[in-house]
């Protein structure tokens, strides 16, 4: 090939390198809610106004599709279980304008102690930061929840206050770090971390951190290329003059 195209291969290639969404800036979160009746629309610790969020309102599931925050297809779907999924008519956020979001919760109780969810479809190996929302109904005091991701740590919350009606950090709701698999999987198990009492989970947002870089030539490849295409150039002079 031409030297001339094999430079414009390559700078066409460290260009889509720059203009990856990593650079470019972060693929939209995706928003989760297990609840009946009206989905919830908008921010919660995280977010924004007018975010899309994905209602699910069975105990166990999937797989489902997904969209994301902006309401557009996000190529992700989700599989979950649970031993039962219940609603509250008492609790911390009945008078907030979150309880459509935390009226209703996934519930890890005897005979299933613990429940597990699987994300499938996300970028391969990228870091996403998980918000899991976890506050039950008015007889939630003293239970806490642990989530442990399938590769990252896991992370408890303090004990439940049935009363709370604001979102307190590492009490109603835990920011666990976790990653996806080589296949785009990112999977984790909630569980009680307070004998004898149940683990409730209202709702889940999944914000990507970044991707790893796809795999283009290198600034230094780069220039080994146009350094034999250099070469190469003076060769052919040096020919053409001894002929």
């Amino acid at each position: 090939m031409h030297c001339s195209r094999v430079l414009v291969l390559a700078l066409l290639a460290l260009t889509m390198a720059f203009m990856s969404p990593r650079l470019l800036g972060q693929m939209p979160a995706i928003d989760v809610q297990f609840a009946t009746g009206t989905t919830y629309t908008g921010a919660a610790v995280t977010g924004s106004g007018g975010d899309v969020w994905n209602k699910l309102s069975a105990a166990s599931g999937g797989p489902t599709a997904l969209n994301n925050v902006g309401g557009a297809s996000s190529g992700a779907s989700i599989t979950w279980s649970s031993y039962r999924l219940f609603c509250g008519d008492s609790y911390g956020f009945n008078s907030t304008s979150y309880a459509n979001l935390m009226r209703c919760y996934l519930v890890a109780v005897q005979p299933s102690a613990s429940g597990a969810i699987t994300f499938a479809g996300l970028t391969p190996n990228a870091s996403y930061s998980l918000y899991v929302y976890t506050q039950g109904d008015s007889a939630t005091a003293g239970r806490r929840l642990t989530v442990t991701p399938a590769i990252g740590s896991a992370v408890t919350s303090t004990a439940a206050v049935a009363t709370q009606s604001t979102f307190v950090a590492g009490q109603n709701y835990l920011q666990v770090a976790a990653t996806a698999d080589g296949s785009g999987n990112l999977a984790f198990t909630y569980a009680s971390a307070a004998s004898g009492l149940e683990a409730n989970l209202n709702a889940i947002q999944l914000v990507p951190l970044g991707s790893p870089p796809p795999a283009v030539p290198t600034l230094t490849t780069f220039g080994a290329i146009l350094l034999a295409c250099g070469l190469a150039w003076f060769g052919v002079r040096a020919v053409r003059r001894v002929a």
